[in-house]
C-alpha cells in the first residue's frame, strides 16, 4: 500500500516513519472533507504524515464523488481578525 514510501525515513527530519491509522482533513474547493482510519505514514518525531498514492487516489475519487459519506458533521469558523480584535 506505501509503494513509494518503502524508506521509513522522514524527508523532514529524517526520523523513522511508522504505519498508522488517522484522521485526516482535506480541502476540495470550499468543501471540507473528513476522512476517519486512513492508513499512513507518521514520523514519531515531527509528525509529517505520508500518504501513499493509492490511498492519495482514492481520498481525491471520494471528494469528487461524495459516495461514501457516512454522515455530516458542523464545524465552527473563527475569523481570527475578529477574534483578536
Amino acid at each position: 500500500m506505501f509503494d513509494e514510501l518503502t524508506d521509513s525515513e522522514c524527508a523532514e527530519c529524517g526520523g523513522v516513519t511508522q504505519p498508522q491509522r488517522m484522521s485526516l482533513d482535506e480541502w476540495w474547493g470550499d468543501a471540507l472533507f473528513l476522512f476517519e482510519n486512513v492508513p499512513v505514514r507518521a514520523c514519531r518525531d515531527c509528525g509529517e504524515v505520508y500518504v501513499s498514492s493509492e490511498v492519495a487516489k482514492q481520498l481525491e475519487t471520494e471528494m469528487r464523488t461524495k459516495s461514501h459519506c457516512t454522515r455530516r458533521v458542523s464545524i465552527p469558523v473563527v475569523a481570527y481578525e475578529e477574534m483578536a480584535a
